[in-house]
């Protein structure tokens, strides 16, 4: 019976009900990939790789938000061959009138001092240096006022990205430039830990298409011109009124865990938060009187901790020893207070491998610092770690202690350049709050969110600085999302997380009966926050046509936060070929993990997984 069936299936593909592609009523519509009006938000940075005279002119054009260019030692900006393009005091004014943050990349030492005489002597501000180099960003750290970023060649996994965090943190870099192979995953996983990644790609529209999908914080091109085209090109798949395309899929942070369920940062809070699809947990360390570390926002634990009788419990943290406080209950009688010890178990398992723990340093003692330290080393748990605090002495000493683990600074601020020097003194990420006494409203002026988030965003990015922003509700999480905030903090991460695509999956090539035009539908693959796979209707955008090859990016829209996929490449094969999907390894800058599932237009997703299924058999048959 089996055998049958899935020879009716390889009967049905063989009479082209999988024949991949055409026109539906709803998308009949020619002009998708053709819109005037930019619906793609959260946009990453334009970064204007200015190497030749073409590149150079673009400024002209005033679409870059930032700029990354080579010094020489002679106060001059280079081409590729090392030829003089201009003088750099030229171009640092045309860049400073037009609001372009300047980068300039150094590889050796004694043009770092020619630049640092530059620097000083033209008065730049908003200036940053970028190398591979560690003794030029060693240096180049100590400059007043100035950035550094550091360029990195192939990073394709966890670990590779691990070891790449650990040296920016040790250079004071908080941007990692990709300039080799890597992947959505692997970006995914540095900006995850609080660092701002740029991407380099060619001018050309599919890799420009690819970098996007890559979700980094900035692309490095010599053609903004391209990439601004590719993503109003993208625009034109959303056909709904209220739908968007993100450039980035932002991050959810449960605030002290799944708090809607559980006590606030308990084991059970911590659990249930990955299992809903939290990237992050936001807990809070405290050290008891007999230096052991525990998870509790005050310090005075009425607010949070029980008698036996249900009243309010009294006492400090600081004060009482972890026997102390383990007879007591967390507010919802059930639960314990939490040690670090078990905090630290509970993320080592299955349920929550993908966690990120974002963890806020309580109270000013060196000492919890260095016992931090030694339960980190312990658990060997560093790469699932970022540290964030409101003292920018104990930042300092995670920095020193810990190097793996990277750190942000947290702001009640009311100035955007005095944000700045704050995280820049202490080599850090900035996480802020949104509103609030001498917050987000305040900084960005009362009334009215929208522009605020846009606005910081711009502000911080351009400086090499991801934004992360708490603490939100329900309503205005998806401004702020739409805004290009990196990392969201929330009460309530389900309310996102339950609906929410976080990334489309696609083979890098496909093998099709009918080759898609602009508009056409194509079932993939997409995968939720909550790690869940499901069908997804996608619209094509054709980016190149060339005899029998497409190649096309799919841009899937939810009705509100679509994305769009890398750029795959369609071959069409005769009817009654195989049509299955093809490999789905990762290849340059294009990577991603697992696998689409490419239906015909029209036909349901069940068809596309059943046809999938039975070539798949017929495949194995015939290799046996």
């Amino acid at each position: 019976m089996k055998k049958f069936f899935c020879l009716i299936l390889a009967f049905a593909v063989s009479l082209g009900l999988f024949t991949g592609f055409g026109k539906t009523a709803a998308s009949a519509d020619a002009d998708a990939g053709e819109t005037t009006e930019n619906k793609f938000v959260a946009a990453p940075l334009a970064v204007l790789e200015i190497d030749d005279e073409n590149s150079l002119a673009e400024i002209d054009d005033e679409n870059a938000d930032a700029a990354i260019m080579s010094f020489t030692l002679t106060g001059e900006i280079a081409d590729k061959e090392g030829n003089a393009l201009t003088t750099a005091a030229e171009l640092a004014t045309k860049l400073a009138l037009k609001n372009i943050a300047m980068v300039y990349r150094i590889e050796n030492s004694v043009i770092l001092e020619a630049f640092k005489a530059y620097y000083e002597a033209s008065g730049l501000k908003d200036a940053a240096v970028a190398s591979s180099s560690s003794s030029v960003l060693i240096a180049a750290a100590e400059i007043k006022n100035l950035n550094v970023y550091y360029i990195a060649e192939d990073i394709s996994d966890r670990d590779l990205a691990a070891v790449a965090i650990t040296q920016a943190n040790a250079f004071g870099a908080t941007t990692i430039i990709l300039e080799g192979e890597t992947n959505y995953d692997t970006v995914r996983y540095i900006q995850s830990r609080l660092k701002s990644v740029w991407v380099k790609t060619e001018s050309d529209k599919v890799s420009a298409a690819n970098a996007l999908y890559l979700g980094g914080y900035g692309i490095v091109t010599p053609s903004v011109k391209n990439l601004n085209e590719v993503m109003l090109q993208i625009s034109g798949a959303v056909k709904s009124e209220n739908g968007y395309i993100l450039g980035r899929s932002p991050y959810i942070v449960a605030h002290r865990g799944l708090t809607t369920v559980h006590s606030e940062n308990t084991v059970g809070a911590i659990v249930d938060a990955a299992k809903s699809g939290a990237n992050h947990v936001e807990i809070d360390i405290r050290k008891t009187a007999d230096g052991k570390i525990v998870l509790l926002h005050d310090d005075d634990i009425k607010y949070a901790m029980r008698n036996a009788d249900g009243t309010a419990a009294s006492g400090r943290v600081s004060n009482m020893t972890l026997a102390q406080l383990k007879a007591l209950k967390m507010s919802d009688m059930t639960s314990e207070i939490a040690t670090l010890d078990e905090v630290f178990e509970a993320a080592l398992t299955p349920e929550a491998r993908d966690l990120i723990l974002l963890i806020e340093i309580k109270g000013e003692e060196a000492e919890l610092i260095n016992l931090f330290a030694e339960k980190i080393s312990e658990y060997n748990i560093a790469s699932r770690i970022a540290v964030i605090s409101f003292y920018p002495a104990q930042i300092l000493r995670v920095r020193a202690e810990i190097p793996e683990v990277p750190t942000a600074v947290l702001l009640y601020t009311t100035g955007g350049a005095n944000a700045f020097e704050q995280a820049k003194a202490v080599k850090s990420g900035i996480s802020m709050q949104f509103n609030g006494k001498g917050g987000m409203k305040a900084f960005y002026g009362e009334g009215g969110t929208k522009e605020a988030y846009k606005t910081a965003y711009e502000y911080f990015a351009k400086r090499g600085l991801p934004l992360w922003l708490w603490t939100y509700e329900a309503d205005s999480m998806k401004e702020a999302v739409k805004n290009g905030v990196t990392g969201i903090t929330t009460n309530d991460p389900v309310n996102y997380t339950a609906n929410e695509v976080e990334t489309l999956l696609v083979n890098d090539t496909v093998e099709v009966n009918e080759l898609p035009a602009n508009g056409s539908e194509v079932t993939i693959k997409a995968r939720t926050y909550s790690g869940e796979e499901k069908n997804v209707t996608t619209t094509a955008v054709v980016l190149e046509e060339s005899g029998d090859t497409v190649k096309a990016v799919l841009c899937y829209d939810s009705g509100v936060f679509g994305l769009s996929s890398r750029a795959v490449t369609f071959k069409k094969v005769n009817k009654g070929n195989d049509p299955s999907g093809g490999d789905s390894e990762n290849s340059g800058n294009n990577g991603s993990s697992g696998s689409g599932c490419f239906g015909s237009v029209g036909g349901t997703a069940a068809l596309c997984g059943l046809a999938t299924v039975a070539m798949v058999i017929l495949r194995k048959k015939r290799e046996n």
